[in-house]
């Protein structure tokens, strides 16, 4: 026992123990412990440094007051080990030197590590800390500098596990480690804050400094009360920006700042990009609701996105450059306009620079004024409507790219003109899910663009049998193309004052000019019909139109660059456009049999009701024999007929006889066919004419015309039945 003792006496012997007052002008050697007792003051001068240099040495500290411990020196440790601790050797003690925020090292504390090993720099609130010496120093995670923090010329490599902290009150300067790759001389975490837990005060700035570089291996990550002045550049992986960044680059023609994210980044404060480039080279950056992304007027102020980055606006994306050429989207890029309150403003894009692929979600979006949307990829609605700045158009440059309408924006839409590039046959959805145009055939026009406003009178709107939706379609290039339309429309664009006859079941096209009359579109293919309920879209639909460069009356299947789509409903004129039987749908322009109030024109063309001729070989019966239509015109031109037989038993043939709605015929085809047998002709040539109603014994057939006849000057009537005129 007596030995122990005698050698623990030698052991704290050796030790600098101080229980006075120290004033320090020079060197003073520890190679051992500094011990620096409950009544122990240090007043460490400009000129002095308390310099330790065994390996373990520590100092102990036991004063709790930390103004008696002025160090306007140095504190420098050389050993590969060396600690601040409380008296009893314990780091986390209250005393111990640099345990908190409040009880930092105080002044300015150097690493200076010899030529062998490694020296372990301790996790420490520190004043200011200084790198130097040849030898390496493994910097760990939680070493928080308020100050200054330097490393020397000639200092060995450094190598930075964790996060490394500024948390000054006062604005800092961030040393630039320089070192582009590999593990050392490269900040790991970088974090950034006014104060640290309990002692955070006030607010602060932060600078990378101009022409100098810090290439992250990790993460970036900044306090809300500090900001970033980015005159240099920062490469990080993931970015978390509580507080406002200003990337402001002093001398853009030397090395560019730039903020450059790889991985996740959130910013939760403004960006304001002065001079310099905000960079997303990978993952995934996000503009939170309460932050803005602003470029200055400059050509300077630039953002990019790379191939497969996205960049997630929740809330504003500004640029005050009216050329919109400092920015650069490639075109498997993404950005997202995602803020929830109705209102977000999508900015115009230059066609030199256009976003690549644009997705949507949350409330309704509005463009920008003052140019177009250009857009390189595809398309996703998941919001609200977004409405097109007036004049301005939504332009998709990629002949290949997808729109998609899903989720809670499946029934939304692009409100006003949207241009696709055609580049192929095949379908172009365009303003919302339910308004596409299938190319077919032909040679296809460069581009295709559909302006669409719901709830705005069309051109020649009849509220009485109209639906409330202007859609202009116009096209660049050719005209000498096919295509199915398909236009949506919701059941809110329904005005309330539609007649009795007017509904969903026969809404139909027109094609309608600025001036003059709307013109029936029909092609010979049937309509295709859903009815639109609720928020849900309804359509219609129809094959075989094909463009033409001249104004209306064009030809019912043609349609003009310019007009509007007009979706009208109610009874139509249903024009023959092919010698055939009556119930036959390819006998019309509409590809169905009239309904009893539809018109009908027959004009060149040889319709025969009520038998099969080899003209066409249709055996379906006629829907509707007692209510064919509401009125017949047989016309004036060659081979112009309507005939009526029967080969299997007695028939009665009616213009809406017995409804109430009294139907009409008229003749106007003077013609030249001998007719003179009351047997039907069954052949496959066409008849000039004009009516005729066949009757043989046991096939009688009658006709009833409860509107009247006309038979105009000159034109012939075969007559073998039975004709009933009037009521």
């Amino acid at each position: 026992m007596l030995l122990f003792l005698a050698a623990l006496a030698v052991g704290m012997a050796q030790d600098f123990v101080n229980s006075g007052v120290l004033n320090n002008y020079g060197t003073l050697v520890i190679k051992s412990n500094f011990v620096n007792q409950a009544s122990g003051q240090i007043n460490n001068a400009s000129t002095g440094t308390i310099r330790f240099t065994k390996n373990t040495g520590e100092f102990r500290n036991g004063n709790s007051n930390l103004a008696q411990i002025v160090n306007n020196g140095w504190f420098e440790f050389r050993g590969t080990d060396n600690r601040f601790t409380d008296l009893s050797s314990n780091p986390s003690g209250t005393t111990a030197l640099g345990n908190a925020c409040d009880f930092r090292v105080p002044g300015n504390m150097r690493y200076f590590a010899p030529a062998a090993g490694t020296q372990n720099v301790q996790a420490r609130f520190y004043t200011n800390l200084e790198m130097a010496g040849p030898g390496a120093k493994a910097i760990p995670d939680a070493v928080y500098v308020a100050g200054t923090y330097n490393v020397v010329s000639g200092s060995g490599d450094r190598t930075y596990s964790g996060t490394f902290y500024y948390d000054g009150t006062s604005d800092q300067t961030i040393f630039a480690e320089t070192a582009a790759s590999g593990s050392v001389n490269r900040y790991n975490n970088l974090a950034i804050m006014t104060g640290s837990g309990t002692c955070a005060v006030g607010s602060s700035t932060k600078t990378i400094a101009d022409n100098q570089t810090i290439s992250l291996l990790g993460n970036f990550s900044s306090a809300a009360n500090a900001t970033l002045l980015l005159q240099g550049q920062l490469f990080a992986t993931d970015v978390t920006a509580n507080g406002p960044i200003t990337i402001n680059d002093p001398t853009p023609g030397t090395t560019f700042a730039e903020l450059r994210s790889s991985g996740t980044a959130a910013y939760a404060a403004n960006v304001t990009v002065t001079a310099g480039l905000f960079h997303v080279a990978g993952g995934t950056a996000t503009v939170q609701s309460s932050a803005t992304l602003s470029l200055a007027n400059s050509a300077n102020a630039q953002l990019q996105l790379d191939n497969g980055t996205t960049l997630a606006v929740a809330g504003t994306l500004q640029n005050s450059n009216p050329a919109r050429t400092n920015w650069t989207f490639d075109a498997g890029s993404t950005i997202q306009f995602t803020a929830t309150a109705a209102g977000q403003t999508i900015p115009y894009t230059a066609s030199s620079n256009p976003y690549g692929n644009v997705f949507t979600s949350g409330g309704a979006k509005q463009t920008e004024s003052g140019g177009n949307v250009y857009m390189a990829g595809n398309l996703t609605v998941q919001s609200d409507n977004i409405t097109v700045a007036s004049g301005q158009t939504w332009v998709m440059t990629n002949t290949s790219a997808s729109v998609t309408y899903s989720g809670a924006g499946a029934n939304s839409e692009i409100v006003g003109p949207m241009q696709r590039a055609i580049g192929g046959t095949g379908a172009y959805t365009f303003n919302n899910a339910q308004t596409i145009v299938n190319f077919t055939a032909g040679t296809l026009p460069s581009t295709m663009t559909i302006a669409a406003f719901p709830q705005t009178d069309p051109n020649n709107y009849d509220n009485t049998r109209d639906v409330q939706r202007k859609v202009t379609v116009s096209w660049a290039g050719s005209n000498a193309w096919t295509a199915t339309f398909r236009v949506g429309y919701k059941a809110s664009d329904i005005p309330g004052t539609w007649g009795p006859s007017v509904n969903q079941g026969n809404l139909r096209f027109y094609e309608s000019p600025s001036s003059g009359t709307p013109e029936k579109v029909s092609t010979g293919s049937a309509y295709s019909r859903s009815a639109a309920s609720g928020p849900a879209l309804g359509y219609i639909e129809l094959a075989g139109i094909q463009g033409t460069g001249t104004a209306v009356p064009n030809g019912f299947r043609y349609i003009a660059s310019g007009n509007d789509l007009l979706l009208r409903g109610g009874p139509s004129v249903f024009y023959a456009i092919a010698s055939g039987r009556w119930s036959n749908p390819a006998t019309w322009d509409e590809g169905v049999e009239p309904s009893p109030t539809d018109e009908v024109v027959i004009d060149g063309f040889t319709v025969h009701a009520g038998y099969v001729r080899t003209i066409d070989n249709y055996a379906g019966n006629e829907a509707y024999p007692t209510q064919l239509a509401a009125k017949i015109t047989i016309g004036s031109s060659p081979n112009s007929a309507l005939l009526f037989g029967s080969t299997s038993g007695a028939k009665t043939f009616a213009l809406n006889y017995g409804t109430g709605i009294p139907g009409e015929l008229i003749n106007n085809r003077a013609g030249t066919a001998t007719i003179s047998s009351g047997t039907p002709d069954t052949g496959s040539s066409p008849i000039d004419a004009g009516l005729v109603v066949y009757t043989t014994s046991g096939n009688e057939v009658t006709l009833q015309i409860p509107g009247g006849l006309t038979n105009a000057s000159g034109a012939t009537i075969h007559n073998f039945g039975t004709i009933e005129v009037g009521q």
